[in-house]
């Protein structure tokens, strides 16, 4: 992108190449780089991504890029702004991870790095994961990352306040081969992040939309650790006589609890929903009378529509309900399967 206003989301850009930018570069722009998986791109200089230009990036996970300079990210001219991002396994460069730079302009000036993850971007300890070169300082706050891999900051933090509470340690991602980098459950980036710093305020939902935060602060990288495991969630389709689907996912307004049963003699359905915290917010339950009539029973916008194999119930969410996560569970007899439904209003 050169001379525009953009804004990326959502999006998966891998396996790309280029002489500079290999998944994505922006000259002279406003740009946002939101929730994005960053991988598998190379170039000569930012690998993942070159910017020139005034760019924020949020939620991103930048992982397996590879350039000779900055194989994730090269940033000169501009104001970087990176937030809750993981830059995790990028091939060894000069920055690794990142490289800010002058690039014979303005240069790298008044950003952050605030709650982002830095590991594993180059097997050595001698592997520099950011270069700060012919720049400004750009402040690294509330992060994982090994200060001793970080080229041209001081690590006198009694005189320099652009290093402060960071860690280094292994952040315990789920599966780095495949490229998984949610957090389990006793990494030390649960709750090491932080909401606000200095008129910049961290994402209120994660690269999946999750709800941040969900425990007792903002979590470090592109995910939020959600622990389900107090309700139990379930694939959302399952092959044989049970299976379950939500359609949209995410919604804004109603969303569409589609499930398939053969095995009716076990029983009418119930259906529950719950927010991510295990407390049921809505409930739908048939029960049949001994005169065999069936009486639906409902609570809180919830309906239920019958065909042959296939059953739907329609959730308008409560006007009070926030935004976020929820997981909606359904009984039929002694089964039950479960699906993560994201509300947006």
């Amino acid at each position: 992108c050169i001379n525009t206003d953009l804004t990326i989301s959502h999006c998966k850009i891998w396996k790309n190449s280029a002489g500079s930018g290999g998944g994505i570069r922006c000259v002279s722009s406003e740009v946002l780089l939101e929730s994005n998986l960053i991988a598998l791109n190379s170039a000569s200089c930012g690998g993942g991504a070159y910017c020139d230009s005034n760019v924020i990036i949020v939620n991103c996970v930048f992982s397996k890029n590879n350039a000779c300079d900055g194989s994730g990210l090269w940033y000169c001219n501009g104001r970087p702004i990176i937030i809750n991002c993981t830059f995790a396994n990028n091939r060894p460069a000069l920055g690794s991870a990142i490289i800010f730079t002058s690039g014979g302009g303005v240069g790298v000036h008044d950003g952050i790095v605030l709650n982002s993850i830095f590991w594993n971007n180059g097997p050595e300890e001698s592997d520099i994961e950011i270069v700060l070169e012919f720049s400004d300082i750009i402040p690294i706050r509330h992060s994982n990352i090994n200060l001793r891999r970080c080229y041209g900051y001081s690590y006198d933090t009694t005189t320099y306040n652009w290093l402060w509470d960071l860690i280094c340690e292994d952040p315990l991602f789920a599966d780095t081969l495949f490229m998984d980098y949610h957090l389990q459950r006793f990494s030390p980036c649960i709750d090491a992040g932080i909401d606000f710093y200095s008129g910049f305020s961290a994402p209120l939902a994660d690269i999946e939309c999750n709800p941040r935060p969900w425990g007792a602060g903002w979590d470090m990288g592109a995910y939020e650790y959600i622990d389900t495991t107090a309700i139990g969630e379930s694939p959302a389709t399952l092959p044989g006589d049970f299976s379950i689907s939500a359609y949209p996912n995410p919604f804004n307004s109603t969303v569409s609890i589609s499930f398939i049963c053969h095995s009716r003699e076990n029983g009418n359905p119930e259906i529950e929903i719950f927010d991510i915290a295990g407390r049921m917010v809505a409930e739908i339950r048939q029960e049949r009378s001994l005169s065999g009539a069936e009486t639906t029973f409902a609570k809180n916008s919830l309906r239920l529509r019958s065909g042959s194999d296939l059953r739907e119930v329609v959730w308008t969410p409560a006007p009070t309900l926030p935004s976020g996560v929820y997981l909606a569970r359904v009984f039929v007899g002694d089964m039950s399967r479960t699906v993560k439904i994201i509300y947006l209003r």
